[in-house]
């Protein structure tokens, strides 16, 4: 019987005497390996994918769960004060925010796979810019206990205004949120050799594991 060559298995041939039947099997063998390291590569997209729909859903229940609980304690009313109301409807606030954010970023992701994340380009001045990323990030930073600081080379850049703020301001919220009480974030805006922009965004939070930062460009992870 005839012994069926898979996809994922190298190709072998043997050494022929004749050079031009070399070439051609090492043709072969190249293409072979191109192919099944692409088809890897879609399986593990595949199930990086999968993963964070697991995990948006799973993240998204979380709050859901939250608000539905404060609210019913709320409709009910018993031994509930006014101090405790308000406690539970900041709560509340808090969890849709944290939904809403989880949403804009799935709609995001949404958007880049279908190709339609096309923004206007238009001089971008980065101190400012900066400054109110900062501002916004301030009350958030607070109730973390996290102190904010920065410094800025003044510049402009042609960028999109949305993608660049959006690009900042997620550092600096990762920054601050996987970071400790009493912790700091710096963000530096500089030019260097070659005026080449250059973006840092530095915290002494918790870090990433090592096994996370191998990933941490993978698309959905």
């Amino acid at each position: 019987m005839e012994k069926v060559q898979k996809i994922d298995e190298p190709f072998q041939f043997s050494e022929s005497k004749y050079d031009e039947l070399n070439m051609i099997s090492t043709s072969a063998r190249k293409m072979s390996e191109a192919i099944r390291e692409y088809v890897a590569s879609l399986e593990m997209e595949k199930k990086i994918r999968q993963e964070f729909f697991s995990n948006a859903s799973h993240e998204l229940k979380t709050p859901i769960t939250s608000i539905k609980g404060y609210t019913e304690l709320l409709n009910q009313g018993f031994g509930i004060d006014e101090t405790m109301q308000k406690d539970f409807y900041q709560r509340i606030m808090k969890e849709t925010d944290n939904m809403t954010s989880l949403i804009n970023d799935i709609l995001m992701i949404s958007r880049l796979e279908a190709n339609e994340n096309v923004e206007m380009m238009t001089e971008v001045r980065m101190c400012p810019l900066m400054d109110e990323i900062l501002d916004s990030m301030g009350p958030i930073a607070k109730d973390y206990q996290v102190t904010l600081h920065s410094e800025c080379k003044p510049m402009c850049v042609k960028s999109s205004p949305k993608q660049m703020r959006e690009l900042i301001l997620n550092l600096v919220n990762n920054g601050v949120k996987y970071n400790k009480p009493g912790g700091d974030v710096w963000v530096n805006i500089d030019v260097e050799t070659g005026n080449v922009l250059v973006i840092r965004v530095r915290d002494n939070g918790v870090g990433i594991s090592e096994e996370d930062q191998k990933r941490i460009f993978e698309r959905f992870y």
